[in-house]
């Protein structure tokens, strides 16, 4: 009769659960990690109102919507497979659970190095020096890529800018450490994007190699990483005279002590074409750095000169010895260890001071080593072509 039936309309809207659905993403959205994301969901009651909306990763409630539209908005996730699920509640206190969403976030493939870019003939000691030269950023003497971000030994009144990305391996707090002779400043992205990186760390003294702790501003604040997630990250570095080095390191999450970034993290910007591993690596044609870096340009009590360094289409070589020397050899070399130009051969008297117009407008690379081999000693000279 109308009474059982009335009864059971009373006992179904009593009893009726909400329904609740992801709308965004779609199912198996694949992302990278540090990509923005938003979950969404419709949830509807028809006896009543919602509540609120949870969200769950993995039945781990991660966050909870109570008006609506019921959505969840982060800047970035780490790499890994989700399961996502939204449950809605009533004001009965009913429940329902959606369907589960799965998302993968993929992370990313460090190369296995980072772009390095060297410009020379540039005195003095502060950053500012470097920034401010006509040469930079558009005109490196050198640009090659280092395997990790540290280096020693390039030379006098050179200035250096490192830059690429890192990734991630874990999710957490990291922190950066910068080390140097001379000065150095060190800039890390909130994500991929180069415009927005922020300086976090410099120095404007001199400091041992890899000597992390001398002053507060070597230390960045801890900033937070998500794993597999790629930022840009770069380092400036100015010289003028003496012994260099350059040194970034960071604290992973999960250790205890400061490590040079290695390129198993690094990849390179893209577009740079390597001219030359001078400088920034020994694996060019002098494996002993500070044999070139003691008879460099600035040097003023070198035994060899170049005028104009850098050379357009001519320079002239000059040496003067201390002790006279029979069979001494003026030579110029490339960067792969090949002759390109015997420029004097034969002897040589005490203090006369020996030139001679060397024409470079064939010279098609950057970066030249000019040696003369006089007796038992050997003087090395960087030559740079316009």
């Amino acid at each position: 009769d109308r009474r059982i039936q009335n009864l059971a309309v009373r006992q179904d809207s009593v009893f009726r659960l909400p329904t609740v659905k992801i709308v965004e993403p779609t199912q198996n959205t694949v992302l990278d990690a540090g990509t923005p994301i938003t979950l969404r969901a419709v949830a509807n009651d028809s006896n009543g109102t919602i509540s609120k909306v949870e969200f769950y990763n993995s039945e781990i409630l991660f966050v909870t919507d109570s008006i609506a539209p019921y959505e969840f908005s982060s800047t970035g996730v780490g790499a890994g497979l989700y399961s996502v699920t939204a449950k809605a509640y009533d004001n009965s206190g009913n429940s329902a659970v959606s369907d589960t969403l799965k998302i993968t976030v993929t992370a990313c493939n460090p190369v296995g190095n980072i772009t390095a870019e060297g410009y020379f003939n540039i005195p003095g000691r502060f950053v500012s020096n470097l920034s401010s030269h006509p040469t930079y950023p558009n005109s490196p003497t050198i640009s090659t890529q280092l395997n990790s971000l540290d280096y020693k030994s390039v030379g006098d009144n050179y200035g250096a800018r490192l830059r690429g990305y890192i990734c991630a391996p874990e999710t957490g707090n990291y922190t950066f450490y910068i080390a140097s002779n001379e000065n150095s400043e060190l800039f890390l992205s909130t994500s991929d994007d180069a415009s927005k990186k922020r300086k976090i760390a410099f120095l404007n003294s001199s400091v041992a190699p890899k000597a992390w702790f001398t002053f507060s501003t070597q230390k960045s604040v801890q900033i937070y990483l998500l794993k597999g997630a790629r930022y840009y990250i770069e380092v400036l570095h100015k010289e003028s005279t003496g012994a260099d080095h350059l040194s970034v390191g960071w604290f992973i999450p999960g250790t205890t002590s400061v490590n040079v970034i290695s390129g198993s993290y690094l990849s390179p910007v893209a577009g740079i074409i390597s001219t030359s591993s001078l400088g920034f690596t020994d694996t060019g044609l002098f494996t002993d750095q500070s044999q070139l870096n003691a008879n460099s340009a600035d040097d003023k009590s070198s035994v060899l000169t170049a005028y104009p360094n850098p050379a357009t289409s001519k320079t002239t070589l000059s040496f003067t010895l201390e002790n006279s020397q029979s069979q001494v050899s003026l030579d110029v070399y490339d960067l792969n260890g090949s002759k390109v130009k015997q420029v004097y051969k034969g002897d040589a008297v005490a203090g006369k001071t020996y030139s001679f117009e060397v024409n470079t407008s064939s010279f098609n690379g950057v970066v030249y080593i000019v040696r003369l081999n006089a007796g038992s000693e050997t003087y090395n000279f960087k030559l740079l072509k316009q």
